[in-house]
């Protein structure tokens, strides 16, 4: 499993590094799924995220992917932990 939630990350136990990793705000993200067998893979690239301005869309975008991800990681275990709003 893999999450990423665009926040600072703290490494994984073991990594050589312990020191917190920034947030990957980048000009583009690939995304790759792969199912079970031989599901084919997806893949999708799309364009990075535009500079916060605090603008009232930028706002409303936030709010609807912090519900959305509350929604989604309600009982997990491992990526939960990363969610940056309120829990």
């Amino acid at each position: 499993m893999f999450c990423h939630s665009f926040v600072p990350q703290k490494p994984f136990p073991g990594y050589p590094s312990k020191a917190t990793r920034p947030a990957a705000p980048g000009d583009s993200y690939r995304f790759t799924i792969m199912g079970p067998g031989v599901t084919p893979l997806i893949q999708v690239e799309i364009p990075g995220l535009e500079a916060w301005r605090g603008t009232a869309e930028q706002v409303e975008a936030q709010q609807n992917g912090q519900r959305l991800w509350d929604a989604t990681m309600t009982d997990d275990r491992k990526c939960k932990p990363e969610n940056a709003g309120p829990s």
